[in-house]
């Protein structure tokens, strides 16, 4: 039960960003877009720190957008508007680059890998975390292609990349090598 409570406020800061953007009538680059990035780094921030405290295993998708909002926030605060203008061109797909980012690093350097699943088997983990680094890099290619587009380039990749992540972690934790490893051990 707690593990999708977990879940869920790893996903919190991103809704609440989303759903101030909406409400905003017409975002355009710049300070329109100071609110939702301050609100959801924010969260982002607390989110991370209260997952981390309890020595949970982040999910990489949602860490490398929580990372994007983080470092959005950041950039309003110490007033770093190349960065924002960068965002602002890559728009959806800066978020799924941050996501390639945790991707490379969790892949070479966490027990978890980027499937982020606690195994013994550390070949499944390997493969398993090259798949969904695949799955990320086919995400920000048709988000970057598609980013005019926001149901294409928003919504489809991150839809497609959180379904391709469950279905991996799925296939992995039913193999017999996950069987006795705690869920809530930090990697």
């Amino acid at each position: 039960m707690y593990a999708r409570l977990f879940r869920w406020v790893e996903l919190l800061p991103l809704a609440a960003f989303l759903a101030y953007a909406r409400a905003l009538e017409q975002p355009a680059a710049g300070m329109p877009w100071q609110g939702p990035f301050l609100l959801g780094g924010g969260l982002a921030v607390i989110a991370t720190g209260v997952l981390l405290w309890q020595q949970r295993v982040l999910n990489r998708l949602s860490l490398g957008m929580n990372l994007y909002l983080m470092t959005g926030a950041a950039a309003f605060l110490l007033q770093l508007w190349g960065l924002l203008r960068l965002y602002g061109q890559f728009k959806a797909a800066g978020m799924l680059a941050w996501v390639l980012v945790v991707g490379v690093i969790t892949l070479v350097w966490s027990p978890s890998g980027f499937i982020g699943v606690p195994q013994r088997n550390r070949h499944a983990i390997r493969r398993y975390s090259w798949y969904l680094l695949l799955l990320a890099a086919a995400a920000f290619i048709i988000s970057w292609v598609f980013r005019a587009h926001l149901w294409l380039a928003g919504a489809l990749p991150f839809m497609g990349l959180y379904l391709g992540q469950s279905l991996l972690e799925a296939r992995l934790t039913d193999s017999p090598s996950a069987q006795n490893v705690q869920p809530t051990e930090a990697s």
